[in-house]
């Protein structure tokens, strides 16, 4: 720096002209930067500042489009509140129009800003009103613009502003109603009549700024409301008016115009009704934007001051940016730690973060993976048919939730490995809430499916194992019931029964276990053969037949006769019949109720099994097909149960191609819905079957 600072003495010392030269470069080095920022700056917020102002406006004319809206359908339901009444439709119905008016004057003398009814004909015929007015009683208004608006599909209708016949002669609008009798038959036409004087309040109540102001737009294109136009002066047409055009028209906005009156420039904004009538609202531009001017003085004060704080800004930037690099390292240090393949995909689905784990597993180093497709780099496979699985990262882009891989997926490695591999994808959001790509977090699971497998053949050779001596102790316990080995006292047959009944459970109990095990380990074979639901269904209520009887349980079934024969495994059909029926028997109150109901939609069969037992805790619901799960209110009431029936009846529907879900409310029941395919189970061979 010092020596920096030496060349610069040197170099502005020898000559004053080298030396403005060298300070007139600095000075322009440090003004033209903030000149172009403020002049950039300035034209941002100017149109900033107007499409603000514009979209203000904008919302102002809207409201008053609303506002007519809603006036307009407020006495429209007040006037077919009254056409409805049904001493009205029997005056209607006997032509008595006079007593039709009489009993709907009310609601010209509850509210005040109608200025009269009159009711006419189908025709156009005027045949009374209220107040009186028997000059015009008896003369054909079918040419009137309300007729011929409430008459084309005999809908309420808004007419256009007119010089009524009455005297005194103003102009009004009409809102027409069609009147029916208790047929529902047109009789005639209920007109309600507004002076101009009252649609122009509307306009007045809502003041806009310090010179702008709101006004409407009938459909022929007369102002009401406007301050130039007196609300009882001759009718104006405006519909050459650019703003009239475009607001009749059913546009909205708001746009800056030159008043060729006043020769300067207004904003103006316009908005359509439903019933064909306009709002616009107008002021000038310079009283519309003068709160804004000190902004744009301030745009330029503030380019001044930047020039004072430019070195400190370098010097922050600087530091900042030596942090977050050094913030940087550290986190791609800490990544590159994780065991744990992590790959960071944009809202494309293109990778944009590949760690040190993810190269070991794929084979990819990240030069070959940063910027490709995710799917082309990261090929997961379902294990069952090879089909591409990345359903879990689509749900997550999509819903914006943490999604979990289905189980039996492979990952395709750069040189053909199939690795088998958990994933799991968290979204990423912007500030705005809005998902922007996803973090995928996977591992290999080979070992893990080496030490399950192990596990799994473990539990079914020990569970074999024990199946062969309590075998054979319940039939020792059968041959001592029959005494064969001699009498027995009543004190050791009651022994005898509970060593049988508790070998029973335990039998039961290592059955299920081989169940399990041979589902998990897919061994178990599927043989399907011409099965009749609905005879498996009766075969298995009777089976139940006892324990049903016992607690007085109430059976309903719908079977119908009609349900195909499929193509499935009678075995393992009664499995999962057996399991659903007796647990809706077993966690059932006495004197409850048990629905058991088959039907064919499309394609599929669908099995429902209903009870009105102990329900299951909501909060314990997510649990239901978990192995070894029994609810905390079953547990209490019922001792008996293994917690493995569920899980195995739907290991067994996954790899079938069924499904079951279920509905259940606490201390209310439970529905279980089995879904199965009319097409049947496809046939796999297995060393074992399921008992």
């Amino acid at each position: 720096m010092a020596k920096l600072v030496q060349w610069f003495i040197e170099f502005t010392q020898p000559s004053k002209r080298r030396a403005q030269m060298v300070l007139s470069i600095i000075f322009v080095l440090l003004v033209a930067p903030l000149v172009v920022v403020s002049f950039v700056n300035y034209r941002y917020l100017k149109a900033q500042l107007t499409a603000s102002v514009l979209k203000e406006h904008g919302m102002l004319a809207s409201f008053g489009a609303t506002m007519l809206d809603e006036r307009f359908g407020g006495y429209i339901e007040l006037g077919e509140s009254v056409a409805n009444r049904i001493s009205v439709k029997e005056a209607l119905d006997k032509s008595d129009w006079d007593g039709a008016i009489l009993l709907m004057k009310d609601i010209v003398q509850e509210h005040g800003d109608l200025d009269r009814i009159f009711v006419t004909d189908t025709t156009g015929l005027l045949h009374a009103g209220y107040p009186a007015m028997p000059e015009v009683v008896g003369k054909n208004y079918a040419f009137r613009d309300w007729f011929r608006g409430v008459s084309r599909n005999w809908e309420p209708y808004v007419s256009e502003a007119y010089r009524r016949a009455i005297i005194p002669e103003i102009n009004a609008i009409t809102i027409a109603i069609p009147l029916r009798g208790n047929s529902s038959e047109i009789k005639g036409i209920l007109a309600l009549q507004l002076k101009m004087d009252t649609i122009q309040a509307w306009a007045r109540n809502n003041p806009i700024g310090e010179s702008g102001f709101l006004y409407f737009i009938d459909p022929s294109g007369h102002p009401i409301g406007h301050p130039l136009y007196a609300p009882q002066a001759e009718l104006v047409d405006l519909r050459g008016d650019p703003a009239v055009i475009k607001a009749l028209g059913s546009k909205k906005g708001s746009e800056i115009y030159l008043n060729a009156q006043k020769n300067q420039e207004v904003i103006v904004a316009y908005a359509s009704s439903k019933y064909k009538w306009a709002a616009i609202v107008e002021e000038n531009s310079a009283d519309a934007f003068r709160a804004f001017n000190w902004t744009l003085l301030n745009t330029v004060a503030i380019g001044l001051f930047l020039i004072v704080l430019s070195a400190f800004f370098v010097i922050f930037i600087l530091n900042a940016l030596s942090i977050f690099n050094a913030l940087r390292q550290r986190q791609e240090s800490l990544l590159e730690s994780i065991g744990d393949g992590v790959v960071a995909i944009d809202r494309y689905f293109n990778i944009i973060l590949w760690n040190k784990a993810s190269q070991n597993i794929s084979g990819y180093a990240p030069h070959e993976a940063l910027g490709r497709p995710f799917r082309e780099i990261m090929q997961l496979k379902r294990e069952s048919d090879h089909t591409e699985n990345i359903v879990f990262l689509e749900e997550t882009m999509l819903f914006g939730k943490t999604k979990t891989m289905e189980n039996s997926t492979l990952l395709i490695a750069k040189d053909g490995r199939e690795i088998p591999v958990s994933d799991s994808a968290a979204p990423v959001f912007d500030p705005d809430g809005k998902v922007v790509g996803a973090i995928v977090v996977f591992r290999d699971v080979t070992k893990e499916r080496e030490v399950e497998t192990a596990r799994q053949e473990f539990v079914s050779l020990a569970s074999h194992q024990l199946r062969t001596p309590l075998t054979g102790i319940r039939w020792i316990t059968q041959i001592l019931m029959k005494e064969k080995a001699g009498p027995l006292t009543d004190k050791q047959r009651g022994y005898i029964l509970d060593i049988d009944e508790a070998n029973g459970r335990l039998l039961k109990l290592v059955n299920s276990l081989l169940n399990s095990s041979r589902v998990e380990l897919g061994t178990f074979s599927v043989t399907p053969e011409p099965t009749d639901l609905e005879e498996l269904t009766q075969i298995t209520l009777k089976e139940l037949e006892s324990e049903i009887s016992k607690k007085e349980l109430r059976v309903h079934t719908d079977l119908p006769h009609d349900i195909p024969v499929i193509e499935a495994d009678p075995k393992l059909i009664k499995m999962i019949l057996q399991n659903l029926i007796s647990n809706a028997v077993k966690y059932t109150p006495s004197k409850g109720q048990i629905t058991i109901s088959l039907s064919k939609e499309a394609d599929t069969i669908s099995l429902k099994v209903s009870d009105t037992g102990m329900g299951i805790p909501k909060a314990e619901q997510g649990k239901v097909f978990s192995k070894l799960w029994r609810g905390a209110n079953a547990e209490k009431s019922v001792e008996e149960g293994t917690g493995l029936g569920l899980y195995i009846i739907k290991s067994i529907l996954d790899k079938t191609g069924g499904k079951i879900g279920f509905k259940s409310v606490e201390n209310k029941g439970t529905t279980f819905l089995v879904s199965l395919p009319v097409s049947g189970m496809q046939a796999k061979k297995g060393e074992k079957t399921l008992s």
